[in-house]
């Protein structure tokens, strides 16, 4: 999933002084602890929305903070439970999925429309990638097939389940995909991202990964097409190379379909990653695809995109060297073709968890929103150019065509009967507040930063833990906040296993910082 979906990790320490814009500001949220940012939304016309999550109990729940267009709070909501994802609709209101699988409608002013809760999922159930479009809301999860078709009974594959609901958030319509080969390289459907066109067009885009290989980097991104109804019109996987990771979809101005993720480009290697993308038309015909480097790093990957209104792509991406561990965080401007247009480095001094997120506002701006130290959100304002950033550094990307092989895939359907109902769903005032920021020196914490390493992942369950520093604490929290496993290392390394599928934060406290990494656990 789009855990998005796609937080990034900062581990760069301050790098001089530089020129703050007056826009630039660090958000807290006074009494609350352990935040994390999920995501970032635009507020047509009004500015951004965030969503962020207080980690560490069951109960903690999460925060949304509205900000006027320079990145200013003029609202907080807390809920007392974790939203996972959320986006924004057509009619400006806001999209969002809860940790206890409760999708809820809001208006633009973040007033509660309506709220349906799944019923009784299977145990294996995840899921919270959202679309829409026209007044229809779809919502993508996961769920292992044996458990709703006792035909797959040998077999621990992950089925992909899509919803329709209307526009009074009723179920309108569900159906259910599956890889049925019924042989050891049976395929996992994992991390389903949605995307709806005008046409009434759904695109669900997945790494598969057949059950044999479970745990390894053999992902294969693959595209569903269904129709109004949601019926399965084509589909196909689309392999850059052997070793593959697919990090979202994007339905570009043009209708066409954008895939990014990264790519092997040494055998028999998970960690040596490349960034790619890949456009493909309505029939999934593959327009063109391009692959991106630095000069030397051992592995990159990229986040969400933004659109900008001339049809030129904005990414978050990070690539990171070998040993001694180094992560660089940067910005990628591409045209409409995957051609690099311009690459900057993103440096602020940080001390925590710095996950990063853009969004688009308004007259080409492009709001810039990552972690900075506990519980402090930073915000920055951007052009196309990269130029307006404080403690910004020039950057060379290296592109280069590649070619994005089509191969068939033939789906199945599953039949199970999902129910939701409609529920309750209310939020209490927070508060957030606003500092000035560039030079943190308002009671920011900005120490040396250490590097972590958790690897492999995905993973299978046994997982490896490596820091610069003696970690003083190893935390692991599941998709609603709860602890499900503590340590105190006192060492630079460590191995855990973790039972159960799904999707983790693995927080590491060493002296000098503390970390948290997303870790994806697959079924066995």
């Amino acid at each position: 999933m789009h855990m998005r979906s796609l937080s990034f990790l900062f581990a760069i320490a301050a790098s001089g002084a530089a020129l703050c814009q007056s826009n630039e500001r660090l958000i807290t949220l006074p009494g609350l602890d352990s935040t994390q940012l999920i995501t970032t939304v635009t507020r047509p016309g009004e500015g951004y929305l965030l969503l962020t999550r207080q980690a560490g109990t069951v109960d903690a729940g999460a925060t949304l903070i509205a900000t006027d267009p320079n990145g200013a709070p003029v609202l907080a909501l807390h809920s007392p439970e974790t939203i996972v994802n959320m986006i924004t609709c057509s009619d400006s209101g806001f999209l969002a999925f809860s940790g206890n699988r409760t999708l809820l409608k809001m208006d633009p002013t973040l007033n509660v429309e309506w709220a349906t809760t799944l019923q009784s999922p299977p145990l294996t159930w995840s899921g919270g990638e959202l679309a829409e479009s026209n007044g229809a809301y779809y919502l993508a999860g996961i769920v292992k097939s044996q458990l709703i078709d006792t035909f797959q009974l040998n077999y621990g594959t992950y089925a992909a389940a899509l919803f329709q609901f209307d526009g009074n958030g009723q179920l309108a319509d569900q159906v259910i995909i599956a890889d049925t080969s019924h042989t050891s390289f049976q395929y996992n459907l994992y991390q389903p991202e949605v995307v709806a066109g005008d046409d009434g067009s759904v695109y669900m885009a997945l790494n598969m990964l057949p059950d044999a290989m479970a745990g390894t980097c053999n992902r294969q991104p693959a595209v569903v097409k269904f129709n109004a109804d949601l019926e399965v019109q084509w589909s196909s996987r689309y392999l850059p190379s052997t070793y593959n990771g697919l990090n979202g979809v994007t339905l570009l101005p043009t209708g066409d379909l954008l895939l990014y993720g990264n790519h092997g480009y040494a055998n028999g290697s998970c960690t040596d990653f490349r960034n790619y993308i890949g456009v493909l038309d309505t029939a999934g015909t593959v327009l063109f695809a391009k692959s991106y480097r630095h000069a030397d790093p051992l592995s990159h990957t990229n986040g969400r995109p933004v659109v900008l209104g001339d049809g030129t792509l904005l990414f978050p991406e990070v690539h990171s060297t070998a040993f001694p561990f180094v992560t660089t965080r940067y910005f990628h401007h591409v045209d409409a073709q995957g051609n690099t247009i311009a690459s900057q480095r993103f440096t602020q001094p940080s001390g925590f968890n710095f996950a990063t997120q853009l969004a688009h506002g308004d007259d080409s701006i492009i709001g810039v929103f990552r972690m900075n130290a506990p519980d402090t959100l930073f915000f920055a304002a951007i052009d196309a150019s990269l130029s307006t950033q404080c403690y910004s550094l020039p950057d060379a990307v290296i592109d280069s065509t590649i070619a994005l092989t089509p191969l068939p895939f033939t789906p199945h359907y599953l039949e199970h009967n999902f129910v939701f109902a409609d529920t309750a769903y209310t939020f209490t005032p927070a508060t957030a507040l606003a500092l000035p920021a560039c030079d943190f020196s308002t009671g920011v914490n900005t120490p040396h930063v250490d590097e972590v390493l958790v690897f492999p992942n995905p993973s299978t369950g046994d997982v490896r833990v490596q820091s610069e520093e003696l970690m003083q604490e190893l935390i692991v929290l599941d998709a609603l906040g709860r602890i499900v496993l503590r340590s105190a290392p006192r060492t630079t390394a460590a191995s855990m296993r973790i039972a159960s599928a799904g999707v983790y934060t693995v927080r590491i406290t060493t002296n000098a910082s503390e970390h948290l990494s997303k870790l994806v656990i697959e079924g066995y």
